[in-house]
């Protein structure tokens, strides 16, 4: 019976080993289908980043190229402006040289002006000589002044051509003191072509004669009108005709027309 006993032992043992094994195996399947399962699920996760990450580059991309034709076009008008100020400079060069030239032809005009309006005044009956005078000196002293432009002094120097046109169309009556004397006399102009003046107790009237440089006491039979004169001008009495005495040559003229 013991033989028997020992052939049977190992069998059973034998017979209980292929049943470990197989749930080892078995263990091992279920792992490695989780573990592949995981990594499934990493792989789903990078592609799902990555797909994400390839939309976000996409709308980028779609941005800069509209943010590229947007430059496109800003530069394609910055050219043009750039043309366009190109030309003006080129302009402005031009304008610049040109009126480099005027001002170096304009200043001796200006000087031209003032050296024959001093000697229209000198020439002209003397009236308001303190004003026109310091005008003139005003007008001398702005030529050396270099914060003036050439056209700046041009434009007060025809200013002044004007102001000593004007008054060859008005009258005018002002209080003064006679030349090279210390009596103080009522003027009274009358255009360019007469100047008087009168005492100021009203009993003396006298005209300049341009001719012979000097006051020539008038008629008493002139008074009446020359004082009708002045108060014309002064506006204290409406505009009327009035017989005045002329001079000579003006006299001469006027009866060859």
């Amino acid at each position: 019976m013991k033989p028997a006993y020992l052939l049977i032992f190992p069998c059973l043992f034998l017979s209980a080993l292929p049943c470990k094994a197989e749930t080892g195996e078995f263990e091992k399947a279920q792992q490695m289908h989780s573990k592949t399962i995981q990594q499934g699920i990493r792989s789903q996760q990078k592609i799902e980043s990555v797909d994400d990450e390839i939309q976000a580059l996409q709308e980028k991309i779609k941005t800069q190229q509209r943010q590229l034709e947007t430059l496109g076009k800003y530069n394609q008008r910055m050219e043009k402006l750039i043309t366009h100020q190109n030309q003006e400079l080129a302009r402005l060069d031009v304008e610049t040289k040109r009126v480099t030239h005027l001002d170096r032809e304009m200043l001796p005009l200006v000087e031209s002006m003032l050296d024959n309006l001093e000697t229209f005044i000198a020439s002209d009956l003397p009236f308001l000589p303190k004003e026109r005078h310091e005008r003139l000196v005003s007008l001398r002293a702005m030529l050396d002044r270099a914060d003036v432009s050439v056209a700046e002094k041009f434009r007060r120097s025809l200013e002044a051509y004007q102001i000593e046109s004007e008054f060859g169309r008005t009258l005018e009556v002002y209080q003064g003191q006679l030349a090279e004397t210390d009596r103080v006399v009522d003027f009274l102009r009358i255009g360019r072509n007469m100047l008087f003046y009168k005492s100021q107790n009203n009993k003396e009237i006298a005209r300049w004669d341009n001719k012979q440089k000097t006051w020539l006491n008038m008629d008493k039979k002139y008074h009446r009108e020359i004082k009708k004169a002045y108060l014309i001008a002064k506006n204290q009495r409406a505009p009327e005709l009035l017989l005045l005495p002329m001079p000579k040559a003006e006299q001469e003229l006027e009866a060859k027309q």
